[in-house]
């Protein structure tokens, strides 16, 4: 009769132990720190073994759902940014600064002397009217050549600001597209919005000089 009662207790207790493992409740004597430093654990372990993971699109979807709903995952997520800003701010700083091109420099300071570049794109209208009075008060010859000179300038103004148009609307339609394309690796990659602004700073940099090299053509 003991024996049987030992048994049924026996059995009891791994009943109740199967029940509260199941449904994640700690048992009596577990350390809720130790079961933390775990869950943290398995998610480094899962996060280190994705690169060696292939997944169909339904599969894909179910992770990215499982990832979106941890209760980690916000942590997760901003220790991740943190150490990525770091590591950013490390590279740049070990990184020499280059020093601007000097043929750009030139360009630079040419379209603000001709006013077809500059904050208020007025910047070549002193230069136009010192221009004019020295070509009224010299030799015919001289006044022709400016008059040419003045023509050629209009048209590659007119070209300029043709292809200026073209490439902002090319810059606007592709940061827009890489702005939406981050946001939405944002939800299962840890990127910043900070990332994000300086990823768009550097695509118009770079468009800003393929604009340039193109005046450049003229």
């Amino acid at each position: 009769m003991d024996d049987q009662q030992r048994m049924m207790h026996n059995q009891g207790q791994m009943a109740n132990t199967n029940v509260l493992q199941q449904y994640g409740i700690p048992q009596q004597g577990d350390d809720p720190s130790d079961q933390r430093k775990q869950e943290i654990g398995d998610i480094l372990q899962q996060i280190m073994t994705i690169t060696d993971q292939s997944l169909d699109e339904a599969q894909a979807r179910c992770r990215k759902h499982t990832l979106n709903c941890h209760r980690m995952k916000p942590a997760l997520f901003s220790v991740l940014c943190e150490i990525k800003e770091k590591t950013v701010l490390s590279i740049r700083n070990s990184q020499e600064e280059e020093p601007p091109d000097p043929q750009l420099m030139r360009l630079d300071n040419m379209l603000i002397a001709e006013g077809v570049a500059g904050p208020e794109k007025g910047g070549g209208s002193s230069a136009a009217a010192n221009a004019t009075a020295a070509a009224s008060g010299g030799q015919p010859d001289s006044a022709i050549e400016h008059s040419d000179y003045r023509a050629k300038l209009a048209q590659i103004r007119q070209i300029y600001h043709t292809e200026l148009d073209k490439y902002e609307q090319a810059c606007n339609e592709f940061t827009t597209h890489v702005v939406n394309l981050l946001r939405e690796q944002s939800r299962t990659r840890p990127i910043a919005p900070k990332e994000i602004e300086r990823m768009v700073g550097i695509i118009r940099k770079n468009f800003c000089i393929c604009i340039e090299t193109e005046y450049m053509r003229l």
